[in-house]
């Protein structure tokens, strides 16, 4: 032991110069260099040969229509309660036991309207350009009172189908918070499960399928 002691000194003074003397010079800085992409930089004509096939066909699935809106959304409670209500109707075409709760936070909504008219694919990539997942979680009573009292006092969207739930509150949102996101650490602790990994934007998309008037 004696030994292994005396033999850490040795090695510890022989590092010792070293590391002082590596702290001691110069550092060296690397400048990098913005480039700012814009329509300032021309289009290299081989490459977009090239891409122009993938790049109609993407165009062109983007502007399917999904449905007519016979009135406008903006982001406030009109936009955020018509997304809440097709994640409504998506989730009970797959499971027709009523949840407790049906949450969307702000942050995950990134287009501000929808105008009256036509509502293309390309729109819902807009909306929601994430690729969060739908998702089910069972929370105990005081967590569910928790979380209710936290999203009433962000401004999110949601719908409560039931206050009063035994044995666990059933709460449908995204893995994204279900995993704490968005400052819900207290939801880390709790299990969840997906919802054969339905991504929220085709939950809302599917939503239309529907024929009912959103």
């Amino acid at each position: 032991m004696k030994r292994l002691k005396t033999l850490g000194i040795a090695i510890s003074n022989l590092l010792f110069p070293f590391v002082f003397w590596a702290c001691t010079q110069d550092l060296h800085y690397v400048e990098g260099r913005l480039i700012v992409v814009d329509s300032s930089i021309e289009e290299n004509e081989e490459i977009a040969r090239w891409l122009k096939p993938y790049k109609d066909s993407i165009n062109s699935a983007l502007n399917d229509t999904i449905t007519i809106l016979n009135a406008g959304y903006c982001k406030d409670d009109s936009l955020g309660m018509l997304i809440i209500r097709q994640f409504e109707q998506a989730i009970f075409m797959i499971n027709r036991d009523t949840p407790s709760l049906i949450v969307q936070n702000k942050g995950g909504i990134r287009k501000t309207c929808l105008d009256a008219g036509p509502l293309l694919l390309r729109d819902i990539y807009q909306i929601m350009p994430f690729d969060n997942i739908v998702a089910e979680q069972c929370l105990p009573q005081q967590t569910f009172d928790s979380l209710l009292k936290t999203i009433r006092t962000r401004g999110w969207y949601f719908k409560v189908y039931s206050t009063q739930c035994e044995p666990c509150c059933r709460v449908i949102l995204s893995d994204y918070l279900a995993s704490g996101g968005d400052d819900l650490s207290f939801l880390r602790k709790f299990k969840f499960s997906t919802t054969q990994n339905l991504l929220l934007r085709d939950a809302f998309r599917k939503g239309f399928e529907i024929p009912d008037e959103p």
